[in-house]
């Protein structure tokens, strides 16, 4: 009999805890997930670092490219008309305006050579903005999957706490009645404690995975509509 009973017991338990697994694939909202990831896209205080990143460097190739004529220096000079034709100390400065173009070579042969360096700085900027993009989608992804994997076994545990609550109430009874033995109701209760046990650590996974979930999105659950 009391062999019979434990059996029992465990029977049920493992055919709760089958059921929690196969209902979980069903409980995966595609739409739902996108959303948080949209959300984290626009939240992560990381992923705007990135976007900076990029952004800063896609900004400084079109200022290197504007600083093309950099090497280029232009100059005047004004002569009054009232000073005689030709200055005696500098004959080459002569009444009006005169005016003068420098040319800076080293500026002029290094300009093509930062153009491409700016670009190349930005294609990388682009690629690890690209890159984190892909990891945050996937973190997003497997936290949401984690959430929902502790939010079923909390299910699972809080109806396996329940349902040997309930058999240990019974267990209980029919001892006082000297219908089962001594180590059946303490074989019972023994498994009753450790499912509230068991119970006590799911809230504590449910939760985790709730918060860490939250802190990728920005936002309680709850308020995602």
């Amino acid at each position: 009999m009391k062999i019979r009973n434990l059996a029992l017991t465990f029977l049920m338990f493992f055919a709760i805890n089958a059921s929690a697994q196969e209902s979980l694939l069903t409980n995966v909202d595609n739409k739902l997930l996108q959303k948080y990831i949209d959300m984290a896209i626009q939240y992560y205080p990381r992923k705007k670092v990135f976007n900076a990143y990029e952004t800063k460097a896609k900004s400084d190739v079109a200022t290197t490219k504007m600083s093309v004529f950099d090497f280029l220096n232009a100059a005047y000079i004004y002569r009054p008309d009232n000073k005689s034709v030709v200055d005696a100390l500098n004959p080459y400065n002569v009444n009006g305006f005169q005016f003068g173009l420098n040319v800076s070579l080293g500026a002029l042969l290094s300009r093509p050579s930062a153009i491409k360096s700016a670009n190349e700085t930005y294609k990388a900027a682009k690629a690890q903005n690209d890159d984190y993009l892909i990891a945050l989608k996937s973190e997003v992804r497997t936290k949401y999957y984690d959430f929902l994997l502790r939010k079923s076994n909390l299910s699972l545990r809080n109806q396996s706490s329940q349902e040997l609550r309930v058999a240990l109430t019974d267990a209980k009874l029919k001892y006082e009645r000297s219908q089962i033995q001594v180590d059946v109701y303490t074989a019972a209760k023994n498994m009753s404690v450790e499912a509230d046990e068991l119970l006590l650590g799911a809230e504590a996974s449910y939760l985790m995975a709730k918060n860490a979930l939250e802190d990728l999105i920005g936002s309680k659950l709850e308020d995602v509509k």
